[in-house]
């Protein structure tokens, strides 16, 4: 037998443990869910309910937003009064909060939505209505109803 392979195969069986620890340490990175957000945009708002048809604007839940969807320069501008959804994709930390609003200025006397996360094993979700309260797989969802919020979307806010 060559010596290479030789010497090789005597330093696996002398280190076999530590291969094993290191292998499987590498596998639970790519397994378990990491401590913060990855996706750069993982708040997607869509046009319709259920989280279909268009993407209307996204957002990244690690930043925090207080956007007026009639603002020019807003991520949601040119977007107002469109979105009926959110998907929010699975590695948005506990308790992030999304709010959404009829109002500009988010004034709270019209229709908004609270949207908490929760459990910190949350997994994804969609918010298939602003006009529905839910405690659902870790997502909690508070609404205020005044004349509906679907397709009404007018101010945007992310607290991380």
């Amino acid at each position: 037998m060559n010596k290479k392979f030789t010497s090789l195969i005597n330093l696996l069986r002398k280190n076999f443990l530590a291969f094993l620890v290191i292998f499987l340490a590498s596998l639970s990175l790519l397994i378990v869910k990491p401590s913060t957000a990855l996706a750069a945009d993982d708040l997607i708002f869509y046009e319709g309910n259920s989280c279909t048809q268009d993407i209307v604007f996204s957002y990244d839940s690690t930043v925090s937003i207080d956007e007026n969807c009639q603002s020019s320069g807003s991520e949601c501008y040119g977007d107002n009064d469109e979105a009926r959804s959110l998907k929010i994709l699975g590695f948005v930390n506990s308790e992030t909060r999304v709010e959404v609003y009829d109002h500009p200025e988010a004034d709270s006397t019209d229709d908004f939505a609270v949207i908490d996360i929760t459990d910190p094993n949350f997994n994804e979700f969609c918010v298939e209505t602003f006009e529905k309260s839910i405690d659902d797989n870790g997502v909690e969802v508070y609404v205020a109803y005044k004349n509906g919020l679907d397709g009404k979307v007018s101010n945007v806010k992310v607290i991380p």
